[in-house]
């Protein structure tokens, strides 16, 4: 029996997919928030699979807490019996994150599906700046980067390692918000004439907006963004817990429940994160990136704001950026499946 054109043309769609994403190297970039931790699972299985080549995880010291954030993932890697690097970088940002959300890193201290497990880390831990040099250094092909935080240990490297850029292939980002809101909240710092607080501003481009305008005008490799606009719609609703319960089998699937479980009366919370990674695994999840011209205000007023030639009219330097701004029909049902599914392994 034939298939249906529509169906052909899926499954060659599909193919050419494959092509383009199989055995990619990847350094993921990540701090130990909850949704961070959950985004190395989906990345190890990717690498697992066959799929990309996994080089190695940097932890950052921004929405966590070291040496916090080098434990939980140390464990992490012990629960899924991997031996991917795991690597701390000194890179600080200009506006820190508060304690308030940094303590989240504190939570699966607690969890019962990990509490037991010894990291695969020790101190003194290896510096990942050093490390990320060496392995864009040593890189036989351009590296795919996908960060889920402050952009700062890439562009630092890139800044004292100029050569280096032409090695890097791309950059998945969970930043920004372009065409919506910000998310600095106004009860903890106001927004007045004393703070660069303000509400189009969104925490991983706020961490450091002086890194992100480095990479804007000195490099030329595609930035693929996923910002608030689409990751305002990830919800921890009833159909993602039910998900997860439908997928509770194995160790891993009870740290996905109890991690989601610990952060489920935030009514802010959000799949940031792990939607960022299933742009670049699962683009299909996700209506067709746009091509958008930005730039980022360094200025206190608006600093860490992502601006379109509207909103900065004076603004001489821009970057094309693909952008991310809708779910496919179904692609927020099928984001809460591939996490959930983590959890069969």
């Amino acid at each position: 029996e034939k298939l249906p054109r529509s169906e052909i043309m899926q499954l060659v769609l599909l193919l050419l997919l494959a092509s383009t994403i199989s055995c990619a190297p990847v350094v993921f970039i990540q701090d130990a928030a909850l949704d961070a931790l959950v985004s190395y699972l989906l990345i190890q299985r990717e690498a697992n699979q066959g799929v990309s080549k996994f080089y190695g995880e940097i932890m950052i010291n921004a929405d966590g807490i070291a040496p916090c954030n080098m434990i939980m993932g140390g464990k992490l890697h012990r629960l899924v019996n991997a031996s991917t690097p795991l690597t701390l970088s000194s890179a600080r940002g200009y506006n820190a994150f508060p304690y308030a959300y940094r303590s989240d890193c504190l939570k699966p201290a607690s969890f019962k599906s990990i509490k037991g497990l010894t990291p695969t880390v020790t101190q003194p831990y290896v510096n990942a700046d050093l490390w990320l040099a060496d392995q864009l250094q040593a890189a036989t092909e351009p590296v795919d980067v996908l960060c889920v935080t402050g952009i700062t240990t890439l562009a630092l490297v890139l800044q004292y390692n100029p050569s280096l850029v032409s090695k890097v292939k791309s950059v998945t980002w969970m930043a920004g918000a372009v065409h919506v809101k910000g998310n600095l909240d106004k009860t903890q710092i106001p927004y007045n004439q004393y703070t660069s607080w303000n509400q189009w501003a969104e925490w991983n481009v706020f961490f450091d907006p002086f890194a992100v305008e480095w990479l804007f005008h000195n490099t030329n490799f595609p930035i693929n963004l996923a910002p608030l606009d689409v990751s305002d719609s990830a919800t921890l609703n009833a159909d993602f817990f039910k998900e997860l319960k439908a997928h509770n089998k194995t160790a891993v699937g009870h740290f996905l429940n109890e991690g989601y479980q610990s952060v489920k009366a935030e009514p802010f919370y959000r799949l940031w994160n792990t939607a960022a990674i299933a742009t670049y695994y699962h683009p299909e999840f996700f209506q067709a990136c746009v091509n958008t011209n930005l730039t980022i205000i360094t200025d206190f007023k608006d600093q860490g704001r992502l601006a379109t030639p509207s909103e900065a009219p004076k603004s001489t330097v821009w970057r094309n950026v693909c952008v991310y701004e809708k779910f496919a029909t179904g692609g927020l049902e099928k984001l809460y499946n591939y996490i959930a599914t983590l959890g069969d392994i």
